[in-house]
């Protein structure tokens, strides 16, 4: 499936590939997205949280929230 112009399922991302692209749409979003550590994994690598919102209309902590653990396209 196509999704913003590239292939969203053409490969299964590293761990490192993962935290690259979560910081880089960080930086090119901070209005809409927020990523922090929230633990780390038996394995001691760190686990991501994603906040994903419009600021300019509240902070995230006073909407309502939906958790999602892996994304279906």
């Amino acid at each position: 499936m196509t999704q913003g112009g590239w292939d969203v399922q053409s490969k299964y991302w590293t761990y490192q590939e993962m935290w690259d692209e979560l910081r880089r749409l960080a930086d090119a979003y901070p209005q809409f997205l927020s990523v922090e550590v929230i633990g780390q994994s038996r394995q001691g690598k760190d686990i991501a949280a994603v906040t994903v919102t419009n600021r300019s209309t509240g902070e995230p902590a006073d909407k309502s929230a939906r958790r999602r653990e892996h994304p279906r396209w």
